[in-house]
């Protein structure tokens, strides 16, 4: 075994050498010894959480180390299991602290802010010793493309311009933690916390004839965007540590149970449950909600790509980002997984308008699109423009041509082409 004032002294060796490579060897070489593994478990599992928030300065100076088994790691245990709290746990932290030396009450510290200022991250620590450390990882949406759609209907999303924030609630010890999509605790949301409890609860209170769902909802989790007006804004409001944003809200879109992120499983989280009853049970726990910050996000019923495309429109029109493609039947994987596929405006190309087509039906005497030239390729442009344009472009049609567009689009087809193109704006200020 190797005494907790060693293991700082290799914690600081580590954090001195500057290549990853470097990092990863001197972890590497550790691997199999329990107290320095232990270490680096308490400080980089997400999961585990000591509720001290701010950790008590020495006023005397001991020499004792901890071992494996030790008082030390009793407490850390105890903390994690909130079997001690409030001024009780203040005061056995201060007084461990004490009673340890320097480095092993540095470590201590470090352990407790989960921070070992190594230089490294888990990744790193799974490279050297796999599987050592559990990730924080949550479902992604790959590019949206028709081909991987299996079956209809489909549930679309407007994509809020926010921060992905995952709040765990534990209603044993009614505690809520937020978590960015890296597993980095946020503490600016306080005031979502009391009603995101009275929420879970109230919902679970009515689940009581169902045993299963009325266990399950005990310890949740609550994925979604935190929004506080502008990007920019929401970004910096989820990075303060000194005061709190009142003014976020949580749109919320999924909901799990807890152990979808204490275990890994490579084809999807079963526990969880299809995406559609995972739908239908937000809706009925976000119905319970009080407060007008918790907010679930709308979904709409498509059964066609041109279904898709036009909602894009209109949620592009509000100033929103773009919608986010869900297969109702698809499980919740904690990875990328095309059963979640995200459109929004990410590729662009200014190209020439070389015909007009008039349109049809109730777009008959105006523009029903732009033909545009694609490095050669001809592509009809005829999303993304409002009744008021088709009119007063279609009396100016003679003057259109050869001005320069942007056209957003999803990808080249094989020959060239764009799928899903739609008119952004005119590039007048770009030479042709």
């Amino acid at each position: 075994m190797t005494s907790s004032d060693l293991i700082f002294e290799k914690i600081e060796q580590i954090g001195a050498v500057s290549g990853k490579n470097d990092k990863e060897a001197l972890i590497a070489n550790m691997s199999g010894d329990k107290e320095f593994e232990k270490t680096l478990k308490y400080a980089y599992d997400p999961f585990t959480r000591f509720g001290i928030a701010k950790v008590p300065e020495r006023s005397t100076y001991g020499a004792g180390t901890f071992t494996e088994g030790g008082h030390t790691w009793t407490i850390l245990d105890k903390l994690a299991e909130k079997e001690l709290t409030g001024n009780a746990a203040r005061e056995a932290v201060e007084k461990e602290i004490n009673r340890l030396d320097e480095n092993s009450s540095q470590l201590l510290k470090r352990i407790l802010t989960k921070d070992l200022r190594g230089g490294f991250s888990e990744s790193t620590i799974n490279k050297a010793i796999p599987g050592l450390v559990p990730t924080f990882d949550c479902m992604l949406a790959h590019k949206y493309e028709d081909s991987r759609v299996k079956s209809w209907p489909q549930v679309v999303e407007a994509k809020l311009d926010g921060v992905r924030v995952l709040a765990f609630v534990n209603l044993t010890n009614e505690t809520v933690f937020f978590y960015s999509r890296s597993g980095k605790e946020f503490s600016t949301f306080d005031h979502l916390k009391q009603p995101i409890i009275d929420m879970l609860s109230a919902a679970r209170a009515d689940k009581v004839d169902d045993e299963a769902e009325y266990d399950t909802m005990l310890h949740m989790v609550f994925d979604g965007e935190i929004v506080s007006g502008s990007f920019n804004k929401t970004v910096s409001e989820v990075r303060r540590k000194d005061s709190q944003a009142t003014d976020a809200e949580f749109h919320v879109f999924d909901i799990l149970p807890i152990r979808t992120f204490q275990k890994e499983d490579k084809a999807g989280c079963l526990l969880a449950g299809k995406y559609s009853y995972r739908r239908n049970l937000l809706e009925f726990v976000v119905s319970k909600a009080t407060s007008e910050a918790i907010k679930i996000t709308p979904k709409y019923i498509v059964n066609s790509p041109t279904e898709i495309l036009t909602i894009y429109d209109r949620v592009r029109a509000r100033g929103l980002e773009g919608l986010i493609v869900k297969d109702l039947d698809g499980l919740y994987h904690r990875r990328r997984n095309h059963g979640w596929m995200k459109i929004k405006n990410e590729e662009s190309v200014d190209v020439p308008i070389i015909a007009i087509e008039e349109g049809t039906g109730k777009y008959v005497n105006q523009l029903g699109a732009f033909v545009v030239n694609v490095d050669g390729v001809k592509v009809n442009v005829g999303s993304g423009l409002s009744d008021e344009q088709r009119a007063s472009f279609w009396e100016a049609k003679d003057e259109l041509i050869g001005r320069l567009v942007e056209v957003e689009f999803h990808e080249k087809t094989p020959d060239g082409s764009l799928r899903h193109p739609r008119f952004i704006r005119f590039r007048d200020d770009k030479e042709k």
